[in-house]
């Protein structure tokens, strides 16, 4: 098998997986998951904040690997929802 087949195949077999990726909100460039956590349908996602670092308050995107049966994503700063995020069901015979 060549290199492009193997690459090919290790690409379909990464999306097969049993992983998917989504993409959570921080409330600055400043903040940083410190822990991921799974709670039964739900993933619990715990930011901190960097210390002495003066950052703007902008809403800052990250991507984050979780389970592909998780439903819903719990964004945690000082120990409180911040945000919670329902996910959608991927459709299959969607194209």
């Amino acid at each position: 098998m060549d290199k492009i087949n193997l690459l090919f195949l290790s690409s379909l077999l990464a999306c097969s997986g049993a992983y998917k990726v989504v993409e959570i909100e921080k409330p600055s460039p400043c903040y940083f998951i410190s822990k991921v956590k799974r709670d039964g349908e739900a993933v619990n996602i715990f930011l901190e904040h960097e210390k002495d670092k003066l950052c703007p308050q902008v809403i800052t995107k990250e991507r984050v690997k979780v389970e592909k049966d998780v439903k819903r994503i719990r964004i945690i700063l000082n120990n409180k929802v911040w945000k919670e995020v329902n996910l959608r069901e991927d459709k299959k015979d969607e194209h």
